[in-house]
């Protein structure tokens, strides 16, 4: 009988690839020489681990296995905490800062939080404080600027996390084209920190530049960053309620070029234009999702060649209204089509993974109002790996990763604020019940199994749990689930940040 050890180290590491992390961990205690084939660096590089782990925003190959590892056993006690019933809170971090309504919050590794906050006057506040490494410590404020316009934003790490590139989008129709406050806005956020921990350059947040629309009635109304790409889609709307049906654009930019072009996203027909339309940014391509006809569509787009270039334009470029237009973008790399799919759903997907071995997307969908007793949300599990990802792949349409799990949604409720984690194996929301006659609301979450088993949803803080705060006034969530953490900002203008 041929032991483990005698085989190859390639076909050892094909046998373990095919394990999970945590008998992974178990395999490596049986014996010395499978402890240390499971501590080099090259099996933790090339390891695929299907949950969210703590990292820096650095290549992989440039960390050593034993971080790699640390993070994986963190995970795992994480998940373990979280699929109890009524997760336990580790930690209670507090910003006080009454007098503003938060509108978005965004944690940035464990060391930053940026907020997105308005006054009484109604000018908007873009905020980065630094969160607290130990409970002796308290939040401080780093930067703070006032914005023309935003209403949401998104962040992306850039140089290793020593900067940070934070858009935002000013959405609204533009019906004044001498007058276009409507737009992407490009902020710079410096992170490099001296000897002594301090922020090295003493006004960290500075303005770039701001995108404007192309044309009257259009309007941005998202935005997403990978790496140095940028992606914000864009929606035209008839003048005229007889006129044509609402037509996308897609923006795309490198911020370390200047680069900028308006893309055809060439949508199917017949495409109901009038039902949501959902864009997710990856490092290479791009994913399209709405409703052709009865059936739910997704896909996924190869990124133009030439936002890639190396040609740097000048910072002025952005704020122009010259547009590159690109007329043949990438390939289509695959595409889904869900028949008898009900349009009538929000849809919630997973947010982008800045990783390239990222292997699936997940999608929730929940009716606006539970007005029968029969109606249920759904989970789908959109997968995609490196054969697929080809441009000469040849089986471009794809079948959904696993079933469609249904949720039983209570009678008369509806489900909100719905945060998804980056990997799709975690989500939370708020759920709020109408037919009662006191108002209840409660957070629920959501593990997402990925061997297709179906999703376990409980509430996320049992009812006894006493809170600084009133649930019913949280005006935005954010939910980082490598960490564990959930963001509530309140209309109050404080901000807690719980740890499980």
């Amino acid at each position: 009988m041929i032991s483990l050890l005698a085989l190859p180290q390639d076909i050892l590491f094909e046998i373990c690839s095919r394990l999970g992390p945590k008998n992974i961990l178990a395999l490596r205690q049986t014996c010395r020489g499978l402890h240390a084939f499971t501590s080099d660096d090259y099996f933790w590089h090339n390891f695929n681990v299907d949950l969210p782990l703590d990292l820096p925003d650095v290549d992989i190959i440039s960390l050593p296995g034993s971080v790699i590892h640390k993070s994986v056993v963190n995970a795992l006690r994480l998940e373990h905490n979280w699929r109890k019933r009524g997760s336990k809170i580790r930690r209670l971090i507090s910003i006080l800062q009454t007098g503003e309504i938060v509108l978005q919050t965004r944690l940035l590794e464990r060391k930053w939080i940026i907020v997105l906050s308005r006054a009484p006057d109604q000018t908007l506040h873009l905020s980065v404080w630094r969160l607290p490494l130990t409970s002796a410590d308290n939040p401080r404020q780093e930067a703070i600027l006032e914005v023309a316009g935003g209403v949401t934003f998104t962040v992306g790490l850039q140089d290793g996390g020593k900067n940070a590139i934070i858009a935002s989008v000013f959405s609204g129709v533009n019906s004044n084209s001498e007058n276009r406050c409507h737009g992407v806005y490009i902020y710079n956020l410096s992170l490099e920190e001296d000897e002594t921990g301090i922020l090295s350059d003493s006004k960290p947040l500075k303005f770039v530049g701001m995108i404007p629309t192309p044309e009257e009635g259009a309007a941005y109304f998202d935005v997403h960053i990978s790496g140095h790409i940028l992606v914000s889609s864009l929606a035209t709307f008839p003048r005229l309620a007889s006129g044509p049906s609402i037509s996308y654009k897609l923006l795309v930019v490198n911020t370390q070029t200047n680069f900028k072009a308006l893309i055809d996203p060439q949508l199917p027909e017949p495409f109901n234009s009038h039902i949501e339309f959902k864009v997710r940014l990856y490092p290479e391509f791009v994913i399209l999702l709405g409703w052709k006809a009865c059936q739910l569509y997704v896909c996924l787009r190869k990124l133009p060649s030439e936002a890639f270039s190396s040609t740097v334009r000048p910072v002025s470029t952005l704020s122009n209204l010259d547009f590159q237009k690109l007329d043949q973008w990438g390939a289509t790399l695959m595409e889904y089509d869900i028949p008898a799919f009900d349009n009538m759903f929000d849809v919630y997907l997973s947010n982008e993974s800045s990783s390239r071995h990222a292997t699936f997307m997940t999608a929730v969908f929940f009716y606006s109002v539970s007005l029968s007793m029969n109606m249920r949300g759904k989970f789908l599990r959109f997968k995609f790996d490196a054969s697929h990802l080809k441009e000469n792949n040849h089986q471009k349409r794809m079948a959904v990763e696993g079933p469609c799990h249904g949720y039983a949604l209570p009678y008369n409720s509806s489900q909100d604020i719905v945060c998804m984690g980056r990997t799709g194996n975690k989500a939370i929301w708020f759920e709020r019940k109408w037919d009662t006659d006191d108002y209840q609301i409660r957070l629920m979450k959501a593990s997402i199994p990925a061997n297709g088993e179906p999703p376990i949803v409980e509430m996320l803080l049992p009812k006894h749990v006493a809170l600084p705060f009133e649930l019913h006034t949280v005006q935005c969530l954010y939910f980082d689930e490598a960490t564990g953490r959930v963001c509530f900002g309140l209309h109050t203008g404080d901000v807690y940040i719980m740890e499980f």
